[in-house]
């Protein structure tokens, strides 16, 4: 990661009020910023060069927050919590993953995409401007629903969902599990070597059930982790 933007705003169960601060700053990478990237960003390795992100200053920013919203919160969180090891818990949210944009109206969830629909100009990938951009995209009110999309992410921030990892399950069921929405894991981050699904605590019965009858066709307890918006997107 090369830049670092936050924007701190006001909110409560009316929607995103106020912006009252912003963080913003450029990492020199251990490596040269390719050509592609600087394309891209805009930002050169001259405009890097000698920087790096402040740890104290971030985690102090970060700390201000009651939630944390990132647009890939499972690649966000982890590079922060490593880069600010005294920032504690807090909870996050994933814009991309926890609001169904494609049922709202979107063709997908890439914030270039979202932007566009909303009928706006989006000169991006500058990390404060990406975040401005969100930003405004969640408070954006659609008339299909007359609410903001930061409402049902806030929301699906609020809801506990539970973690089952489908530990040793046969080879063939691959691409079953695959279509019901599991995703694998190769244990390179601490976690079971497993393909897992996150399912609301309502459904986890049920999940359970399916994996029984139709992936094992035994009696089995699959692992299973509780998860709420402090825990979400870790690496354990």
């Amino acid at each position: 990661m090369i830049e670092v933007g936050v924007i701190l705003a006001l909110y409560d169960d009316a929607g995103i009020g106020e912006v009252i601060d912003v963080y913003s700053a450029l990492r020199q990478p251990d490596k040269p910023i390719s050509t592609k990237i600087t394309q891209i960003t805009g930002i050169t390795n001259a405009m890097v060069a000698g920087h790096r992100i402040d740890a104290e200053a971030l985690a102090s920013f970060l700390s201000r927050a009651d939630l944390i919203v990132a647009h890939n919160a499972a690649f966000d969180r982890p590079f922060v919590e490593r880069l600010c090891p005294n920032l504690g818990a807090r909870a996050w949210a994933c814009s991309s993953q926890e609001v169904d944009w494609q049922g709202l109206g979107f063709e997908g969830s890439k914030l270039s995409h979202l932007v566009g629909q909303c009928g706006w100009f989006h000169d991006g990938h500058r990390a404060s401007v990406d975040c401005a951009a969100l930003l405004r995209v969640l408070d954006t009110r659609l008339p299909k629903t007359d609410e903001t999309p930061f409402h049902y992410l806030l929301r699906s921030a609020r809801q506990a969902r539970s973690r089952i990892y489908a530990q040793a399950s046969p080879f063939s069921a691959k691409d079953r599990l695959k279509a019901r929405g599991y995703r694998w894991n190769d244990g390179n981050d601490g976690r079971p070597r497993s393909w897992w699904i996150n399912v609301p605590d309502a459904k986890l019965e049920s999940e359970i059930r399916f994996l029984q009858d139709e992936i094992y066709c035994y009696e089995v307890e699959p692992p299973v982790v509780r998860l709420t918006a402090w825990e979400r997107y870790r690496i354990e």
